[in-house]
């Protein structure tokens, strides 16, 4: 089946590289999202709080019972109890293609 010519333009005059450059750039970002919800899970932080006997009551218990508003221990455990909301999933996607889009296009002396 042959393309309107009109698809075809379009698909002869875009910028491939750049494309990818986009869409490696967003999946890094929505990776790396990812893989901090899977470290803060694995250090201890919980659904049902923090598990005794992990990493993650060694840090809090560093705290000397007092676990201030904002902390590093409270954001843990509040990714580690409701998740990474989606909207932060979908910031760090058009973080990452809007990195991936200008990656590289600075001028340097190509050697």
């Amino acid at each position: 089946m042959k393309l309107p010519k009109f698809f075809s333009k379009i698909l002869r005059t875009m910028n491939w590289r750049k494309i990818a450059k986009v869409v490696v750039g967003a999946l890094l970002a929505l990776g790396v999202v990812a893989a901090v919800g899977a470290v803060v899970g694995s250090l201890g932080f919980g659904p049902g709080g923090i598990l005794a006997g992990t990493a993650a009551a060694s840090i809090m218990s560093s705290y000397g019972g007092f676990v201030t508003a904002g902390s590093l221990c409270a954001i843990a455990q509040s990714i580690g109890a409701i998740g990474i909301p989606t909207s932060k999933y979908v910031s760090a996607c058009i973080a990452g293609a809007m990195a991936g889009l200008f990656a590289g296009d600075a001028t340097s002396p190509r050697l």
